[in-house]
């Protein structure tokens, strides 16, 4: 799909996307507890589609509407193939899990999913028991107790995975971190949605145990919170092209995109916050220094925002977006000076000289994240920028262009 995108003055409102972290997760729980569960607005995005595919080749009753979930029990399987699409998060999170339940199965993974980094989850797994086939990615056999020692210095969701399966695993099973987790907010998401789902975990220093119920008991109905790394991206068109309010985000949820308020702030947006959404409006931007070590997913949003800020931004702790969808770091790097806005890596941080932006026709990248920045730019450059490859939003945000026309974005989609 390509798209057409011309200099925009934005007003209005827009919905929050559903959280997919929030929804996998809410969905594998409800998966593991076995009865009855209706998850209302799980949304229609790609990876919530692969997750609700995954469940029903373990065994899953399933109802999808394509925004509502109905999972009616579950039935015993003892070999599997399941599609993960291009999502980390869920592949993570089911490698233990389906190893805890002692299920062979096979992973089929899209784009560069299989290809970035899951050695660590690996060696953790075999060392308890399980077999892994990394050519033809399989797990086989079932988990046993004791510890498990997990290196969280790359990436959160390793962590998060064992921990879902730590219930499962039972024999006094407990998890020994190395290093401290980056993202660490996902696995305080993680962490509630247990809770939430009846089993509750506890921290102390490196440890992570359970504490109390060891058995999930999904509630019987529970609907998915509003995606604040999705909204970050509307509440950053509201700072450059005008104003606008993303309604249903909830700032007491555990979710580290939250940020994104305090990161505008430091850009020196006009931003309000009220019990049931955010508003942003158009200002001078003046650039600042951003460390995004926790919020990875928010690097883009920051750099649109560095590209029209007078003055020489810094964007700290990026190096781990080089293991995404695509390397993301060089990407960006890319876009920038593709629309004449001088962006370097020193190995650690991006440094992005902002200012005036140019239109041009970018590329095509199969990243969601990527698209989201191009769209950004392109709204508040001097001409029309085309973009190809535009259905990558469809991975976590499919109504993404839908709500750009919306608030008065121009736009031309062509399929």
């Amino acid at each position: 799909m390509r798209v057409t995108v011309e200099k925009s003055q934005v007003f209005g409102k827009v919905q929050a996307p559903p959280s997919k972290s929030y929804a996998i997760r809410k969905i594998i729980a409800s998966f593991l507890s076995g009865n009855y569960a209706e998850i209302k607005g799980v949304g229609n995005s790609s990876d919530v589609r692969h997750c609700i595919g995954c469940i029903k080749s373990l065994g899953a009753n399933v109802r999808y509407d394509g925004e509502n979930l109905f999972i009616d029990g579950c039935e015993t399987v003892k070999e599997a193939t399941v599609d993960c699409g291009e999502s980390a998060t869920l592949l993570r999170i089911l490698f233990p899990v389906v190893a805890a339940l002692g299920i062979k199965t096979k992973f089929i993974c899209l784009g560069s999913l299989f290809s970035r980094p899951h050695d660590e989850i690996f060696k953790c797994l075999a060392g308890h028991g399980v077999k892994i086939d990394e050519k033809n990615p399989t797990v086989e056999g079932r988990l046993d107790g004791g510890e498990y020692i997990i290196d969280v210095t790359r990436s959160s969701q390793f962590l998060s995975g064992l921990l879902f399966a730590l219930p499962l695993i039972g024999n006094g099973a407990v998890i020994r971190t190395n290093g401290s987790p980056v993202s660490a907010y996902y696995v305080a998401m993680t962490i509630s949605v247990m809770a939430n789902y009846g089993v509750n975990i506890e921290n102390k220093d490196d440890f992570y145990f359970l504490s109390g119920k060891t058995k999930y008991v999904a509630p019987t109905m529970s609907t998915i919170e509003g995606d604040w790394s999705g909204a970050a991206f509307y509440l950053a068109l509201g700072a450059i092209a005008g104003r606008v309010t993303v309604c249903g985000l909830d700032p007491s949820i555990e979710h580290g995109d939250k940020k994104i308020v305090d990161y505008l702030k430091l850009f020196g947006a006009n931003v309000e916050v009220e019990k049931d959404g955010v508003t942003v409006g158009k200002s001078n931007l003046r650039a600042c220094e951003v460390d995004c070590i926790d919020t990875p997913d928010l690097v883009p949003v920051v750099a649109a925002l560095a590209a029209f800020a007078e003055g020489e931004s810094v964007i700290k702790n990026v190096e781990r977006l080089k293991f995404k969808e695509t390397d993301r770091v060089s990407a960006i790097v890319a876009i920038m000076n593709s629309v004449g806005v001088t962006c370097n890596f020193d190995n650690k941080n991006l440094i992005i000289k902002g200012g005036k932006v140019s239109h041009t026709n970018f590329g095509c990248i199969n990243d969601h994240r990527m698209i989201m920045l191009e769209t950004l730019l392109a709204a508040g450059a001097d001409g029309a920028s085309a973009i190809e490859g535009a259905e990558a939003v469809g991975k976590s945000y499919p109504e993404f262009f839908g709500h750009f026309k919306s608030v008065g974005g121009k736009i031309n989609v062509d399929v």
